[in-house]
Parts: structure tokens; sequence; C-alpha cells
């Protein structure tokens, strides 16, 4: 299984590189990092929801330049909106040179409206639509509000993870239990070599796979 592959790739140090949109392939790649080492970058496969043939409009419109934007992805690639919102969710453009976050990406996926590349251009009725917001454009041609919003907290990102990869990547999701298992007396893995025979242990983690003979 994923996970306890993931688990392996924990226990021995290797780093987990993020999803990106720019960088990922379709399926996972081992990629040098910048302190000199080894990383596995997480794959473009594992999107819920994601089909061979966005994967391969991804991969085509980034060899002719990097994505600069969400709007920029949502007009040169055949993605579905669901998608793009689950990438933006699971933190695909988070690399992008736009200044906002995650949150803020997510926004973009809702509710730009980018015509695709090859189509019909529409009439943009934007400009004609004024309110307390201020707006800016950026190189690519994104109008922005001056909304500031809030980032993804630790368990956020993870539960992200999770809804769209199925893998809790950026870190162990029962991590954030530590004070609860420390309450109920719970024996972690490291631990299990110091407790006598016979002796009654309490264990917590996540299912991954059920072996039978």
């Amino acid at each position: 299984p994923r996970r306890a592959l993931l688990d392996e790739a924990r226990r021995r140090g290797i780093p987990i590189l993020p999803l990106d949109a720019n960088v990922s392939e379709p399926e996972y790649v081992a990629e040098e990092t910048p302190s000199g080492g080894y990383g596995i970058r997480l794959a473009l496969q594992d999107v819920h929801g994601i089909s061979d043939a966005e994967i391969r409009s991804v991969q085509i419109a980034r060899a002719a330049r990097p994505f600069g934007s969400v709007e920029d992805f949502l007009r040169r690639t055949t993605v579905s909106r669901p998608v793009v919102e689950a990438l933006a969710h699971a933190g695909a453009f988070d690399a992008l040179p736009q200044d906002t976050n995650r949150r803020g990406h997510l926004f973009a996926a809702i509710t730009t409206e980018a015509q695709r590349e090859g189509h019909q251009l529409k009439l943009s009725f934007s400009a004609s639509v004024t309110d307390h917001r201020s707006t800016v454009s950026d190189p690519t041609g994104v109008a922005s509000t001056g909304f500031a919003f809030r980032d993804y907290t630790d368990a956020e990102i993870v539960r992200a993870e999770l809804e769209v990869l199925g893998l809790d990547a950026t870190r162990h999701v029962a991590s954030f239990y530590g004070s609860l298992f420390r309450d109920l007396g719970v024996v972690l893995a490291d631990d299990v070599w110091r407790c006598r025979a016979d002796e009654w242990v309490m264990v917590a983690g996540v299912k991954v796979a059920s072996q039978t003979p």
C-alpha cells in the first residue's frame, strides 16, 4: 500500500516533495533537492478524478512554458474545473509566482472565468463592476482583489492531502493526537521492545491494510 511505502520513506529520512503543477509527473519520481539529496515527488495520477488525457494536457502545456497562475493553468489545459479545484486544495499551485496562498489559489480556481486557448474569445464585463475592493493586475493578466486569505492550518493541509491524494504526505495524521495518546497510555512502536513478555499494551494508528492467511 502507498501509505506503507510513505511511512517507510519517513523512517528512512527521505523527503516527500509536494504536488506541483509545474513539476509533478504522472507517476512518482526521484528528484534532487536543494540540499543535494533526493526526495520523492508526489504524482499527478493520484489526484482524485484526474484523467490520463488531463495529465497529458498539463504536460504539453507546461512543456511550452511554465504555468504562471491558476488562470494560466485553466486557459492552457483541458483539466476540468473540479480537478483544478482539487489541485489547488492539495497545494499544486503553492509554488506559483503569485502573491497569494493556497486558499487564494482555491478561490481563483473556483471563481476565475478563463477562456481556453483555441476557443472563441468571450467578452468580459468585469471591468464594469465596481465595489469597495481595490483590484490590481499581475503580469499574467489576472485581476486580483485586495482580499487577504487566511492560509491553511497544518491540520487543513493534511486533510486536503487525504481528500485529494489519499495520502497524509506532509505529516502523519496520527501526529496530531500525540497528547491524547500519551494521556491514554498508548505505547509507541519505537518503545514496544521495552515491554516485557505477556504484557498488555495499547496501540493506535491508521489501518493501512488487512492481511489474512
